[in-house]
């Protein structure tokens, strides 16, 4: 179960600075419960959320699960993210995860296509 080595390395579930904080879990049923179970005594939102479903208690008792876990002090963000997760794009995720504004900024255009479309326009101009 590497579940527990990603709370401590990110080290932040005792301090959460970030807006978000989210790591993928892997292991039994009874892990993921007490992955949520120990989240529950901090003040933060969260989910955790299985290929089937959001409902940990019913997955069954054998074998290992993936799971992907969001935490954050916004119960409204974490509600978003429940509910948009297919759809929340590069760059807000970047505002979500708490990157810097530069960073963020990376992820903001296709820069691929926008040098093509100023090495068209200057082009056009010679």
């Amino acid at each position: 179960m590497t579940g527990f080595d990603d709370l401590e390395k990110f080290e932040l579930i005792d301090r959460l600075e970030k807006p978000v904080l989210s790591f993928h879990l892997f292991g039994t049923k009874r892990k993921i419960i007490e992955v949520h179970d120990f989240i529950s005594g901090f003040p933060y939102s969260f989910f955790i959320r299985t290929k089937k479903g959001l409902d940990i208690w019913n997955l069954p008792e054998l074998g290992t699960r993936d799971a992907e876990v969001y935490i954050s002090r916004f119960p409204k963000l974490i509600k978003f993210i429940q509910e948009n997760e297919n759809t929340i794009s590069s760059d807000l995720w970047g505002l979500l995860y708490g990157y810097s504004l530069p960073e963020i900024h990376q992820f903001t255009y296709d820069w691929d296509t926008w040098i093509r479309k100023i090495d068209r326009l200057n082009n056009l101009g010679r």
